[in-house]
């Protein structure tokens, strides 16, 4: 029986960003009408190798075919003129414009100059139906629920031509009857001789739709089996890895014992958040993980007052807490250090002393009206006392923010918080980004807080990290809590995993 040509080929590729290898010589590739389930915890190197097989990126080193013939990208448009399409999670469609105008953007049908709209839309009108799609092509796509924009995303890459088509976490935000359709659509396309790259944290959907199974973990490709040898334990073992790290002890017969400091009941946010019941005592050092779209960050934007709840309450001290905004949550104690430091946290081009001093200004501040101005003695005080608490290097309080390492910019970021003197701290991937001095570095700080009786509740994808630094560990998924137990000796990645990806515990 002569072997069938694979649709790609990738061999050995490697990547990196910096100092950080990203890929380390990877292997893929895909048959025709080949569904394969692509697994990784986060930060494995899936939407890398993804984006290098699209165009979007250059692999530093190592080989690509299609069809057996060479293929090295320049750019996105030539990997879809060779049928390479891929699905973003955070979908790429212009609402302003029809359904018929998204699918054809940048590739209208052109005569003399003027385009052929009649010839779009019968066009447009074959292809959604080749998906069993009904809508009208003539409607705005911001009249679209997301599991319809979905489909028009997928019906251009059909357009196309797309021989191969990459789902990133295509049902992170869709409702039970949009992911059935979905699951239609991949067999269809599947049983036409389409190559699917299905990226997903769902185990359930992968065994249901995947022919093959593959797992990267840090930047290489450790599991590859067919239908029918899947084995649940062996891929939630491959995604975890064994390297636990150290544990840190927080059993504490104080906390044990603590009054319940902030707590939430039966807590739903439109799609995100459903049903979440969490009480943090003080002095808790609590990791919150989970995969991606488990509503993590949801839930902490939620306590930081930065989105409001649909429905549920929330309890602080006791009383009922409602927040208008962060600033009333950092006066009430609540303090939130976000995920992405440079969009959402750090003024750049400002020095490390006016970053870390901004949310303390008013204290620092004296005189009435036109007089007011900063005690700036006060505020080299304060840099002085929190950039030894941090280990902050360079100690140099008029260096702009921007001119520090990644996690020196972190320390910055932690020491404005602290400086707001909270009674709870909230962090989304603390350590993200940061070396391995500046991780050991933020532990310390955490830790300390904790111990002086400040409650921490960070949000971390390292399942390792949570076993490192959590006195108790909460597993979240599809934005409810799967898990909560207390951190021991004994526990694995492994264990937190399959909480995490399984309703079966």
């Amino acid at each position: 029986m002569t072997p069938v040509q694979p649709l790609f080929e990738l061999c050995q590729i490697r990547k990196s960003f910096g100092m950080a290898e990203v890929l380390k010589g990877v292997d893929f590739q895909l048959a025709p009408g080949e569904v394969v389930g692509f697994l990784g915890a986060n930060g494995a190197g899936k939407s890398t190798l993804m984006r290098i097989l699209a165009g979007i990126l250059r692999p530093d080193s190592g080989k690509m075919s299609i069809k057996a013939k060479a293929y090295a990208p320049s750019g996105p448009v030539e990997g879809r003129q060779a049928g390479i399409s891929i699905v973003h999670q955070e979908l790429s469609l212009v609402d302003t414009l029809a359904i018929v105008d998204n699918l054809f953007l940048g590739r209208e049908i052109h005569h003399l100059g003027q385009i052929r709209q009649s010839e779009q839309l019968e066009k447009a009108r074959k292809i959604l139906g080749r998906l069993g799609s009904d809508l009208d092509p003539t409607h705005k796509v911001a009249q679209l629920r997301t599991g319809e924009k979905q489909i028009i995303e997928i019906a251009r890459a059909l357009l196309h031509k797309s021989q191969v088509l990459i789902l990133d976490e295509p049902t992170a935000a869709l409702s039970p009857g949009e992911s059935e359709n979905l699951f239609r659509i991949v067999g269809e396309l599947s049983a036409q001789g389409i190559g699917v790259v299905y990226i997903s944290h769902r185990l359930e959907e992968i065994e249901r739709l995947a022919d093959r199974v593959v797992v990267l973990r840090d930047g290489r490709m450790v599991y590859d089996e067919p239908r029918g040898l899947h084995n649940r334990g062996a891929i939630i073992s491959a995604m975890a890895g064994r390297d636990v790290g150290e544990h840190i002890q927080k059993a504490n017969s104080a906390i044990a014992g603590a009054f319940q400091l902030l707590e939430t009941r039966n807590l739903f946010s439109g799609s995100l958040i459903h049903g979440v019941n969490l009480s943090l005592r003080r002095g808790e050092l609590v990791a919150l993980t989970g995969l991606v779209g488990s509503g993590r960050t949801e839930l902490l934007r939620i306590l930081a007052g930065i989105d409001q709840p649909g429905q549920g309450q929330i309890f602080y001290e006791g009383a009922p807490f409602h927040s208008h905004g962060p600033a009333q949550s950092i006066r009430q104690g609540i303090a939130f250090l976000p995920e992405d430091r440079k969009d959402q946290g750090l003024f750049l081009y400002h020095s490390a002393q006016t970053n870390l001093s901004i949310s303390v200004l008013e204290a620092l501040s004296g005189g009435l009206g036109l007089l007011r101005h900063v005690r700036r003695r006060d505020e080299a005080r304060l840099f002085e006392d929190k950039s030894d608490l941090l280990g902050l290097q360079p100690k140099n309080p008029n260096l702009a923010a921007g001119r520090f390492s990644g996690g020196n910019q972190q320390k910055i970021l932690l020491g404005r918080i602290l400086a707001t003197s909270p009674r709870v701290l909230l962090l989304d991937e603390p350590t993200r980004g940061v070396d391995a001095s500046a991780r050991q570095d933020i532990y310390r700080i955490l830790a300390e807080a904790a111990s002086k009786g400040t409650t921490v509740l960070f949000a971390t994808s390292e399942f390792a990290e949570a076993l490192t630094l959590g006195q108790r560990i909460v597993v979240m998924r599809e934005g409810t809590i799967a898990a909560d137990f207390p951190n021991r000796p004994d526990l694995s990645p492994n264990d937190i995993m399959r909480h995490a990806v399984s309703e079966q515990s």
